[in-house]
């Protein structure tokens, strides 16, 4: 075991789609009072998003640029070339996880996508299978169980496993909240129960929701650049 691991964090990354800071407030309350309260989270408050939607944010987040200034997202090749952050984690010993319960993925929306596996663990191809599986999946459950439950036991059971080894791991809720204000309850209940105190923690949305039968509320205009942000590291 590498002598320096003890000085490691772990790095828990967790996306939700379309919920701003406040609707966190409404529909996330659990996560939320464990973030702060027991983990001792700092709250990023402020205007800290970069782009309207997903993808921009997304490609910021992982790349540390601007999309429109990354070359690599336009190549048709794919975009593998881009400098996704889990390859900095990889070369340090790392061992690398994304998932997201979505066939159509920021990276891949009118853009190649992928040619190889980016991580040592990859979801996609699992819930590529819910998307164009038999007749009986539905948009939101896969073999009776919600998407957002796959994606939680997964990241639940990598973390689990890979415990005495150092880790990177993103995981990304879609389905649940892209068009639902309410839905993010039942994620909230999911990651409050498994949300453990032994790693760097970093909770984010991408961008509030653009559906226009929610947009046309004041509330929800104010609500729209204000992203829900949280970090810890751990001890």
């Amino acid at each position: 075991m590498d002598k320096h691991r003890e000085t490691r964090l772990n790095v828990l990354l967790i996306m939700i789609e379309s919920s701003s800071r406040i609707n966190s407030v409404r529909y996330l309350r659990k996560t939320r009072k464990y973030l702060l309260e027991t983990l001792n989270a700092t709250d990023l408050l402020g205007y800290n998003k970069v782009a309207e939607n997903t993808r921009p944010n997304m490609a910021a987040l992982l790349t540390g640029d601007f999309i429109e200034n990354s070359s690599c997202f336009k190549d048709s090749e794919g975009v593998d070339k881009c400098p996704f952050i889990w390859k900095e984690f990889s070369k340090l010993g790392y061992t690398t996880h994304y998932g997201q319960d979505a066939y159509c993925t920021f990276y891949s929306y009118g853009m190649s996508g992928f040619k190889y596996q980016p991580t040592d663990y990859y979801d996609q191809p699992f819930h590529d299978a819910n998307e164009h599986g038999k007749p009986q999946f539905s948009h939101l459950c896969f073999n009776g169980k919600l998407t957002s439950v796959h994606v939680n036991e997964r990241m639940f059971n990598l973390v689990s496993n890979l415990k005495d080894n150092p880790f990177f791991s993103l995981s990304m809720h879609i389905r649940l909240t892209h068009d639902s204000l309410t839905r993010a309850v039942t994620i909230d209940k999911l990651l409050s129960r498994t949300l453990k105190d032994y790693t760097k923690i970093a909770y984010l949305t991408t961008h509030f929701s653009l559906c226009s039968e929610i947009m046309v509320y004041d509330l929800e205009k104010l609500d729209e650049p204000l992203l829900a942000n949280w970090r810890r590291g751990s001890r």
